[in-house]
């Protein structure tokens, strides 16, 4: 609950501010991709090498999960984990809704300094319209 608290108490943000943990969600979003797709690259290196060969099954289809099942499921979580736990560790949830402003989300409090959601003000000093 402390954690809420002060997740609350810091909002709304001036713009920079947003644009900067919104900066540091997109660069560990490219790590975390960089370490999912790691499993497949090893694994395709190990069997072309003839380094894993003798331990792969002998169904073509049980190595087909081998190779491409497993890491996929390693990816997939990795990337939901990701969208999950990201914009709380960098802050980036609406105080109002709990939302993640990332995506859609963020571009839409950029434009209007309001959440898309419940319309919850996140950003101290809203952009002057033209």
């Amino acid at each position: 609950m402390a954690i809420a608290a002060s997740c609350r108490a810091s909002y709304p943000l001036n713009r920079s501010e947003l644009e900067r943990r919104h900066g540091a969600y997109a660069r560990e979003r490219k790590i975390v991709a960089a370490i999912g797709y790691t499993p497949f690259l090893l694994l395709y290196v190990l069997v072309h090498t003839r380094l894993l060969r003798p331990y792969m099954p002998a169904s073509p289809h049980a190595t087909a999960a081998v190779l491409i099942l497993l890491p996929g499921a390693w990816l997939g979580m990795l990337v939901l984990l990701q969208r999950w736990v990201g914009p709380i560790r960098h802050r980036l949830r609406c105080p109002g809704c709990r939302r993640g402003m990332v995506g859609m989300r963020y571009q839409h409090a950029l434009d209007s300094a309001q959440c898309d959601a419940c319309g919850t003000t996140v950003i101290a000093n809203p952009p002057i319209a033209d």
